[in-house]
């Protein structure tokens, strides 16, 4: 497992071990494009690795809303946070598949998104369709950056700003 440049990857065929909560070894498989619960040494559940696996694998996922119905956003961003995955885009890779996802620290919003969303939504505020209900001269938070509302209603922002933490 290799972790850097806001990315995790898992190789292919290959084996794991991390030790969990309460110092317990735990073993993970990376089989073909996901990560399996290991099998030597302890073939009994355990809901701890059962987790990790369903964790990771959801985030492998090019569409990772799954992960909301085991994890809160504030698991989420902890576990990221602990991988050494930071705000903004990151990748997950098993076995050669790889997805991008951004992580946003928005209160009101979901944890994880993917690139798609992302680059839907940037793109809608940059457009001026975002905005086109608001008022000229409205003053909006995105990212912890203050914008304020032209007659275009496009907003100029930097491809990468969390666009999930805002506030009008």
């Amino acid at each position: 497992m290799s972790i850097g440049n806001n990315a995790i990857s898992f190789d292919k065929y290959s084996y794991y071990k991390f030790t969990g909560k309460g110092g317990k070894e735990h073993t993970v498989l990376s089989l073909g494009g996901a990560l399996s619960v290991g099998i030597l040494g302890n073939s009994s559940y355990d809901k701890e690795v059962a987790d990790y696996v369903n964790f990771w694998n959801s985030l492998a996922r090019e569409n990772a809303s799954g992960i909301y119905m085991k994890f809160s956003n504030e698991e989420i961003r902890s576990r990221l946070t602990e991988a050494g995955i930071e705000n903004g885009f990151f990748t997950v890779s098993i076995g050669g598949r790889t997805v991008t996802h951004y992580l946003s620290l928005g209160e009101k919003s979901s944890a994880v998104h993917s690139k798609e969303q992302y680059d839907n939504r940037y793109n809608m505020i940059t457009s001026g369709q975002f905005f086109k209900q608001f008022e000229t001269g409205q003053k909006v938070m995105i990212g912890g950056k203050e914008y304020v509302l032209g007659e275009d209603k496009k907003v100029d922002i930097e491809y990468g700003a969390d666009i999930f933490d805002m506030w009008a």
